[in-house]
């Protein structure tokens, strides 16, 4: 018998808002456009509503975000970037938002790779995220941070460099003859087959498998090249 693991993809669009538990929604500008429907509707059923948000200017809170805080069931944890820097998890956040997962809290999460890592890296770990996909509590909608790639900048990799590359915390990819640095996208935690698939073909070429997933061919067009 061979045992398998099943990993849910964290979608929050597709999700309805549950009733009677609490909710916490982390978003970075555009990224809360998503969720303001979901966050008015919280707020007006008076559910345990926290919101970790930031934005450039104050002039681009959107009305459902300043809504939150005005009764007693929500909070709002919004940094201005232009006034005060940039979106801070501190210990007294990381507490509080473990206590409302501990209480059945559903998490909602936009933003890019990097801010989702970090967002995850609350909870206490990747079991404890497994676990919450699995319950259908953590919904992730993330997007790459990175600059789009001119493919005549890139320099030549060779075979025995690739293969170095094979790390948790340092993981290269070849696919369609161009080289990946996918450690952001790990820690993102973001992709729907999980990461140990990714990881399998840390420092070597994945284009066959990559290929070999029908959800990629749009994607197969942009990987052409020499390693």
């Amino acid at each position: 018998m061979t045992s398998c693991e099943i990993e849910l993809m964290p979608h929050y669009r597709l999700c309805r808002l549950p009733d009677n538990v609490p909710v916490i929604f982390f978003a970075i500008g555009s990224g809360i456009g998503g969720m303001r429907g979901l966050i008015a509707q919280a707020i007006s059923r008076n559910q345990q509503t926290l919101v970790v948000t930031g934005f450039r200017y104050r002039d681009d809170v959107p009305s459902e975000v300043s809504m939150v805080g005005t009764n007693g069931n929500s909070r709002l944890e919004l940094a201005i970037s232009s006034e005060q820097g940039r979106l801070a998890f501190g210990k007294a956040l990381t507490e509080e938002v473990r206590s409302l997962v501990q209480n059945g809290a559903h998490i909602y999460v936009c933003g890019s790779d990097e801010f989702s890592a970090q967002v995850l890296s609350l909870f206490g770990g990747d079991k404890t995220c497994r676990l919450l996909r699995y319950a259908g509590r953590l919904h992730v909608e993330s997007h790459t941070s990175a600059a789009p790639t001119d493919l005549e900048t890139l320099r030549p990799i060779s075979w025995s460099e690739l293969s170095k590359h094979n790390k948790m915390n340092d993981c290269w990819v070849s696919i369609g003859g161009i080289v990946y640095d996918v450690i952001r996208y790990l820690k993102s935690r973001k992709h729907p087959g999980g990461e140990q698939i990714i990881f399998q073909f840390a420092g070597r070429d994945a284009t066959e498998l990559f290929d070999s997933v029908g959800v990629h061919l749009p994607y197969r067009q942009k990987c052409s090249g020499d390693v």
